[in-house]
């Protein structure tokens, strides 16, 4: 062990206040914090782009009179996956904005978001194993539980 343990204090805590009093334990806080924002911003970056895609080819796409294949080739379709990025960057940042002041906090909405994707695992593989009737029948139950 780096640190003797504290009484009423955890250890994490404890071993960053003993690293706060050298340089090189600076150094290395601020490499392991610069870390965690990348990996942060990495995963809401994914989401985000999962999140306009879906948005784009589940929603928008149906409207287009082109096919993927044309529209890859078209440069407004590209101004549209970016707005819609953008969009949806703004709404998901005043949706958990909103929450916050309702009381919230961030390991609430981690909670919440990872239980609710971990609720979605068995109508997901339920789908995957039945057949094209059944999911086409389903269609809409399923998308009104998951709104």
């Amino acid at each position: 062990m780096f640190v003797a343990p504290v009484r009423n204090e955890n250890l994490l805590i404890t071993v960053l206040k003993s690293m706060q009093g050298s340089a090189f334990g600076q150094s290395v806080i601020f490499l392991v914090v610069l870390g965690l924002y990348g990996a942060m911003l990495s995963t809401a970056s994914t989401q985000l782009i999962a999140v306009s895609h879906t948005i784009y080819e589940d929603l928008i796409s149906p409207f287009r009179q082109a096919d993927v294949h044309q529209r890859a080739e078209l440069k407004i379709e590209t101004v549209w996956t970016r707005l819609i990025l953008v969009a949806s960057a703004v709404v998901a940042v005043g949706v958990v904005e909103l929450l916050r002041i309702w009381g919230f906090t961030i390991a609430d909405l981690a909670f919440a978001v990872y239980g609710a994707a971990l609720g979605l695992v068995p109508p997901i593989i339920f789908t995957l194993f039945s057949g094209r009737d059944t999911t086409r029948r389903l269609s809409a139950p399923a998308t009104l539980a998951v709104s």
